[in-house]
């Protein structure tokens, strides 16, 4: 039973790569399945059983490439304040337990 699982979830895999990895596919597979399996993500939509492959920007890319600066400044900044956040509710919780 586990064999044919594996051999359906890489005939899908199969299927996807030859139609392109770009364009949304259909699945027609007899096995209707929702969840991420490697960099197929599997899940119902009203269209019917839909698989699509994982997008967006490389870590690597966003920590090295010119163009996302101010990406990581605010990414800082964002640290910076969620650890000001943090102080306060620590604070505040010590505060309120007291009372």
């Amino acid at each position: 039973m586990y064999a044919v699982f594996v051999l359906i979830i890489m005939w899908l895999y199969l299927w996807i790569v030859i139609l392109n990895l770009f364009i949304m596919a259909k699945s027609s597979g007899i096995l209707k399945i929702e969840g991420t399996l490697e960099n197929l993500t599997f899940y119902k939509s009203a269209d019917g059983h839909m698989v699509r492959t994982k997008g967006g920007v490389s870590r690597n890319r966003i920590l090295n490439d010119p163009a996302f600066v101010r990406t990581r400044e605010n990414g800082v900044e964002f640290g910076h304040s969620a650890q000001a956040g943090k102080l306060l509710r620590m604070a505040a919780g010590q505060l309120v337990f007291k009372a």
